[in-house]
C-alpha cells in the first residue's frame, strides 16, 4: 500500500482541540517479498590503442529482483539481467577515417557486472540531520564520499583507493578479476526517500560508474592487427524505469519468463538528460545504414560454387548409386 500520513486531533474535557502532525507511515503486504526494478542504462565505451579507436554507445534495458524479506525461497539477483539492447559503433583509424555499424563481434564493454548494493547503515554524521557530508579516507585519497540533502543520499566509492571494498558490490570481484589492470573504478550510487538510518533496496534511484582505462594485454591484438597495447574504458548511467513489488510466485514467473523485447521501451526516464549532439549524429548514421543493399553487394562465397540445389532430398539408395555414377541420387 502507498505511504499514509495524517493528523490527530485531541480534545480534553471540552478544552480546545490540539492538532498533531503524524509521521509518514508505509504499509507493506507480507506477501510482497520481492522488489522488481526495471532499469534504463546508457553506456559509453571505447577500445583503443595508439592509432585506432572503436567507440560504442549502447542503450540497455536491464532488471533486478531484490528480496525484501529473508524468508523467500529465492535470493533474486542484484547483478543486472539484460533484457534488450541496441548498439552504435564508430571505428576510427590513425588517418581520421571512420565508419559506423550496429554490430561488432568483439565484446569490450565493462558495464555488465556492476550491480546494486545490499542494505546498509548511514554513517553517524548523516543521521538526524537534513544536510551533511562525510568522507572516508584511504591511504592516499578518499575511498568514500557521502552526501545527504533532505531525504536524498548519494555516495561515491573509489574502489581502487581501498585495499578491500568498503561495501559489498555485486559483480565487483568478477569485474576486477577479468580486468586486473585498471586505473579507475568509481561508482556513484543515488538514493531517495531515505527517512531512517538504514538504506534499503526500495531507496535506490540510480547510479553512474566509470571503469578504466583497463589494459587488455594480448587479448585484443587480433582486433587491431597490431602488437601495440590496447585499453578499454566505460562510463555508464543507470536510471530507474519502473518498480513493482511481487509475491514469491510472481517473482518466480518473472525469473523464468522475463519481459519480451516488444514489451519494453527505450524511451528515457524524465530525469535522463538530452543526448549530446555527437551521439545523436552517430545514432542517425547507424540507423541510415541500408543493410539489404550491403548484402546485395557482398561477394558470393566461391566455396559454394557448383552446388545445384541444397533443398533437394536424397534417398539412401539413390545417394549410394550417385557415388558410383548410376544416378543423381535425389527423388524425382
Amino acid at each position: 500500500m502507498p505511504a499514509a500520513c495524517g493528523c490527530l486531533a485531541l480534545s480534553v474535557y471540552g478544552q480546545p482541540q490540539h492538532t498533531y502532525e503524524l509521521p509518514e507511515v508505509t504499509v507493506k503486504s507480507k506477501n510482497h517479498k520481492y522488489l522488481h526494478v526495471l532499469g534504463y542504462l546508457r553506456e559509453y565505451s571505447s577500445l583503443f590503442n595508439n592509432t585506432d579507436t572503436i567507440f560504442l554507445y549502447r542503450e540497455k534495458i536491464i532488471d533486478f529482483m531484490l528480496p525484501t524479506s529473508k524468508r523467500g525461497k529465492s535470493r533474486g539477483w542484484t547483478a543486472p539481467r539484460l533484457l534488450a539492447s541496441r548498439s552504435y559503433f564508430q571505428f576510427t583509424d590513425s588517418e581520421g577515417l571512420d565508419s559506423v555499424s550496429d554490430y561488432f563481434s568483439t565484446h569490450f564493454s565493462l558495464s555488465d557486472w556492476i550491480g546494486l548494493p545490499g542494505n546498509f547503515s548511514l554513517p553517524a554524521k548523516l543521521r538526524d540531520t537534513e544536510s551533511a557530508n562525510d568522507t572516508v579516507m584511504g591511504r592516499y585519497r578518499p575511498v568514500m564520499i557521502w552526501q545527504k540533502n533532505d531525504d536524498n543520499v548519494s555516495f561515491i566509492i573509489d574502489v581502487m583507493a581501498a585495499q578491500t571494498p568498503p561495501v559489498r558490490i555485486p559483480g565487483l570481484s568478477n569485474l576486477i578479476s577479468r580486468n586486473p589492470d585498471c586505473d579507475n573504478l568509481l561508482i556513484n550510487y543515488k538514493f531517495e526517500n531515505v527517512y531512517y538510518d538504514t538504506i534499503i533496496a526500495s531507496n535506490f534511484s540510480g547510479m553512474t560508474f566509470h571503469v578504466g582505462p583497463c589494459g587488455k594485454g594480448n587479448s585484443m591484438r587480433r582486433v587491431f592487427h597490431s602488437q601495440e597495447p590496447s585499453y578499454a574504458e566505460t562510463y555508464a548511467e543507470l536510471y530507474i524505469a519502473g518498480r513493482e513489488y511481487m509475491t514469491e510466485a510472481e517473482a518466480a514467473r518473472c525469473t523464468k519468463h522475463p519481459p519480451q523485447k516488444d514489451q519494453l521501451s527505450f524511451t528515457p526516464p524524465p530525469e535522463a538528460p538530452e543526448l549530446h549532439a555527437y551521439i545523436l549524429r552517430l545514432i542517425s548514421r547507424v540507423e541510415a545504414i541500408d543493410h539489404a543493399d550491403i548484402r546485395r553487394k557482398e561477394k558470393p562465397d566461391e566455396r559454394y560454387a557448383g552446388i545445384e540445389d541444397l533443398t533437394k532430398k536424397y534417398t539412401l539408395i539413390g545417394w549410394l548409386k550417385s557415388l558410383i555414377g548410376l544416378g543423381p541420387g535425389t527423388k524425382e
